[in-house]
């Protein structure tokens, strides 16, 4: 395996990713990297009306995938170097494991019914929730936005974000984007009607003076068209409506204090679950 240039993972499944592909092809071509595709078989057990298949028709079945991903890659980038890997086993866990020290990883999220997003799991949620490199979340057909490129990054507590803007400046300078800098705040219900219009107004003057000292703190923003933004209302919304008129979405994980379970919080899992634009997730600790 190519170890001397970035790598760009991209993990597909059975269904066409060609989206998640798309995306990837063009993060390796800006990085003169390495198009890596990985395809995990799972393991299917029991049932009357399971079939039964030898592991070698398993393998057969990923290698067939993943022919047919190289075949669309060739297709948009001919000359981009291309890696294949084809595993058996849990799909996160190996995809997690395999993009170790990768620049990037790139999944697609299907537009599943939440019915059945409670049976499958997520595998782009889960994949960003524990990813140590960072996780791109391409949705199903999409397509790049038209005119100019903004980079949207949501900052929750601004003194705590500065791996998160660090991150999407860094995307930002990359994809020659305006930097929109969103800070998103609600009360519970029973509060929202006893805030008058005068105190949300400085509310927000006071959270967008925090946001531009947090944004000001980060040398990478320097030279950047940047846009700061105080939305009152709940931030999934507002992340969700900002994301249709974005490149990107740069969010950072929950950094949670327990060491098990979901480290994305409920914010970032909305907007990877229903956003119309890919969402980098990166780890807030940088």
């Amino acid at each position: 395996m190519n170890t001397t240039r970035p790598r760009v993972v991209v993990a597909i499944g059975h269904e066409p990713a060609d989206s998640a592909l798309a995306f990837a092809v063009g993060e390796a071509q800006r990085l003169d990297g390495v198009l890596h595709i990985v395809h995990v078989e799972r393991i299917v057990v029991g049932g009357p009306d399971a079939m039964v298949l030898s592991q070698l028709d398993i393998e057969r079945i990923g290698r067939q995938n993943v022919e047919d991903a190289v075949a669309r890659v060739k297709e948009m980038a001919p000359d981009l170097e291309v890696e294949v890997e084809v595993f058996i086993g849990g799909v996160i866990p190996t995809v997690v494991d395999v993009s170790e020290g990768a620049a990037l990883v790139v999944l697609e999220h299907r537009a599943l019914p939440r019915w059945e997003r409670l049976i499958t799991r997520s595998v782009a949620s889960g994949v960003a929730a524990k990813s140590t490199s960072p996780a791109i979340s391409v949705p199903e057909g999409w397509t790049p936005t038209e005119g100019p490129a903004i980079v949207t990054v949501g900052v929750d507590v601004p003194e705590r974000s500065a791996a998160v803007i660090r991150a999407a400046a860094d995307q930002a300078r990359k994809y020659g984007a305006t930097l929109r800098v969103i800070h998103a705040w609600n009360l519970p219900p029973s509060y929202e009607g006893m805030v008058t219009a005068e105190e949300s107004v400085r509310w927000a003057e006071r959270s967008a003076d925090e946001v531009r000292e947090a944004v000001a703190a980060v040398p990478e923003t320097a030279g950047l068209d940047v846009e700061v933004e105080v939305r009152h209302g709940r931030p999934a919304d507002e992340l969700l409506q900002a994301a249709k008129s974005s490149a990107l979405m740069v969010l950072g994980r929950h950094d949670s204090l327990i060491p098990f379970g979901s480290h994305l919080g409920p914010v970032v899992r909305a907007v990877l679950r229903d956003a119309s634009a890919p969402v980098l997730v990166v780890d807030p600790r940088g």
